[in-house]
């Protein structure tokens, strides 16, 4: 398994220190400061990982699923995320480039989470992580789950989920699409004795389920997409951003879900504020354009079928994302894109404030967007996926 872009947090299997760095426009500076932090371009290997059957990687932590059912998580801990109390199993309290406060914990090295046998991992973008179990439970885990360790939303009954990192969607045996704008579990309060308390969740109300009991898939971004058996792609909640895939974009959330006009597919990945489909090797994705995640080389100014939508520029309509081969597999986000060719070569564009495209910033075409951002989607060289 291999690992590039931001590695301030371990995420990249190795301590900030280990790594070189990069130097890019500040995120978190107005005025347009820069922001020096642990980073690698280049893949790198992830040592003492079995062999792994899927990646999960959010914004500061990876978890990773082997295919003997269990779960590897490392990078922050801060939030609970790799499944153990921050502090403990080893990990650093002095994390980052340059050295951050002793409450930055972070542990490189790949810890089990949990004593469940699974099937399938989640992370969404937030801090927190779940995982589908064979026996059909859905847990979670970090600061967004409400949980300091490992529990059970769903003990059984679960065939096939999603989370966003704050908020998650199931899909039941009995075909219903479940979704929750929180968390639903028991919360294991971290009383300063180190031990644990059981203390009630607090249930949010669950969003109005779609009008089917087919579907196969879901996907849980800034917003909801399930596809049913027949191939449509029904989105349902935000529309900010164009999300619904319908031509429209408006401030009202919409609980019930819609069909994706012209839309079959073969898969979707929904997360951040761009959704994608695949159909017979071709890449459609509708959302939000921002740092060029549309793929078309631009941020949608003065592009066909782009509008002003209240999140900011979009393509409220699929559209196709021209790559020189098939696709095999995509994987979104609100910062970047990836996608795998069947010829088993890796494409990326987005942000690359940290390497993540597999190229240093400002290299290889990149623009400033706040930040290195590159918006024509380019290969990781000389990196061949099996």
């Amino acid at each position: 398994m291999y690992c590039w872009g931001h590695g301030g947090s371990g995420e990249l299997g190795v301590m900030p220190a280990a790594l070189g760095t990069c130097t890019t426009t500040s995120p978190f500076d107005n005025d347009g400061g820069t922001e020096v932090a642990a980073c690698s371009p280049t893949p790198r290997r992830i040592a003492g990982l079995p062999r792994i059957a899927k990646v999960a990687a959010a914004e500061d932590f990876t978890c990773a699923l082997d295919y003997a059912g269990r779960i590897w998580c490392w990078g922050s801990n801060r939030a609970y995320q790799l499944g153990h109390g921050p502090g403990t199993e080893g990990d650093d309290p002095h994390c980052g480039v340059p050295a951050r406060p002793p409450t930055a914990y972070c542990n490189p090295t790949p810890h089990r989470v949990a004593d469940f046998t699974f099937v399938d991992v989640f992370t969404g973008g937030g801090r927190s992580a779940c995982g589908l179990t064979r026996a059909g439970g859905f847990v979670c885990w970090g600061s967004a789950s409400e949980t300091v360790v490992p529990a059970a939303i769903f003990s059984v009954g679960v065939v096939n989920g999603a989370s966003n990192g704050n908020a998650y969607c199931v899909i039941k045996s009995d075909g219903l699409t479940f979704c929750h704008n929180a968390f639903v579990a028991v919360r294991l309060a971290a009383p300063s004795d180190g031990g644990a308390t059981m203390d009630a969740g607090v249930d949010a109300a669950p969003v109005l389920p779609p009008p089917f009991l087919d579907a196969v898939d879901v996907q849980r971004g800034n917003g909801a997409c399930a596809r049913r058996a027949d191939g449509t792609v029904w989105c349902w909640e935000n529309n900010y951003g164009g999300q619904l895939g319908n031509g429209t974009c408006d401030t009202v959330d919409h609980p019930g879900a819609a069909m994706v006009p012209g839309l079959v597919a073969e898969a979707i990945d929904f997360r951040g504020a761009v959704a994608c489909a695949l159909h017979d090797g071709a890449l459609d994705c509708w959302g939000l354009y921002g740092r060029g995640l549309l793929g078309d080389g631009t941020f949608g100014v003065g592009v066909p079928g782009a509008v002003d939508c209240p999140s900011g520029r979009a393509q409220p309509s699929p559209k196709r994302v021209i790559l020189p081969a098939e696709v095999a597999s995509v994987s979104t986000s609100s910062d970047l894109m990836i996608a795998r060719l069947r010829d088993g070569r890796v494409m990326t564009w987005g942000s690359n404030r940290y390497g993540e495209l597999g190229h240093a910033p400002f290299t290889a075409g990149d623009v400033e967007h706040d930040g290195a951002v590159n918006p024509t989607p380019g290969f990781v060289a000389g990196f061949v996926l099996p």
